[in-house]
């Protein structure tokens, strides 16, 4: 499986071609706006195993864009939201099925002492 630093050229060509936010995902969440990049490192390993979870990333960086007027920061709380569920669910699944349930009742119950108690970020 190929590693999320493989796309970060990409990344950075597509932000400087175009202006966009850009937010590539896996075992590190990277996104890159302009001359800065900011690392999300929660998750798990299972997550990308788990059919939809990338539909979710993009919605929940949609969700988040639509309240905060700063996209490249609506991209990271977004991820950091969805690699903090990632790793509550994983807690108590035994398996990618049974992950995909405890994500969703992870991101529901979702609390602001999950996230400050577990929130990885650089940059």
């Amino acid at each position: 499986m190929a590693t999320s630093d493989r796309a970060l050229e990409a990344a950075r060509q597509l932000n400087q071609r175009y202006g966009s936010v850009i937010c590539v995902s896996g075992e590190t969440d990277y996104i890159v706006a302009g001359h800065d990049m900011t690392l999300i490192r929660n998750g798990h390993s299972m997550m990308p195993r788990v059919t939809g979870l990338g539909c979710t990333a993009s919605a929940l960086c949609g969700a988040f864009a639509a309240v905060q007027e700063f996209f490249a920061l609506a991209a990271a709380q977004a991820m950091a939201v969805m690699g903090i569920a990632g790793e509550i669910a994983a807690a108590q699944a035994a398996g990618p099925g049974s992950l995909q349930v405890a994500f969703l009742d992870a991101l529901y119950g979702l609390t602001d002492e999950d996230i400050q108690k577990r929130l990885r970020t650089e940059g």
